[in-house]
């Protein structure tokens, strides 16, 4: 069976310490946002209904996730409210390999019943970096600026 796409998860390393999880999907990125839960323990329980409900809980717990679909050249992230270090580094790393993609996109998740969303490479990272300076602020009391 052919790939249909992938998730990739890095957890906030404050409460998850491995660096990233990444799963090939065949049928729905939910199997592996279960797979996700399952091996962190996180305790949910997520029934086939739930391909929208379920990254946006992960995300509300401060992952950053990525799902695609390779077909289509689709990425669509679930940006927590803060976006920690490590989430930062692997986007500014890793986010330039799905520049090019179709269609780029991300709901920004701020605890609220329905997040705002947003499309456009640019505007994933411009939005990831300003996260990151209000988790800098939050943890450290300073904000740090990145270029």
């Amino acid at each position: 069976m052919n790939d249909r796409g992938r998730v990739i998860i890095i957890p906030d390393e404050r409460k998850i310490i491995q660096d990233e999880y990444q799963k090939k999907i065949n049928k729905s990125h939910l199997e592996a946002l279960r797979e996700f839960s399952n091996i962190y323990k996180l305790g949910y329980d997520f029934q086939n209904g739930d391909y929208q409900t379920a990254p946006i809980l992960l995300g509300e717990e401060g992952h950053l996730i990525l799902k695609t679909l390779d077909d289509s050249k689709t990425a669509i992230f679930y940006m927590p409210e803060l976006v920690t270090e490590r989430q930062i580094m692997w986007l500014e790393y890793n986010g330039v390999d799905y520049r090019n993609y179709d269609l780029i996109g991300a709901f920004l998740l701020n605890g609220t019943e329905e997040p705002d969303q947003i499309t456009g490479y640019l505007n994933v990272i411009k939005e990831a970096r300003k996260r990151n300076r209000k988790y800098m602020k939050e943890v450290d009391g300073n904000v740090i600026y990145k270029i």
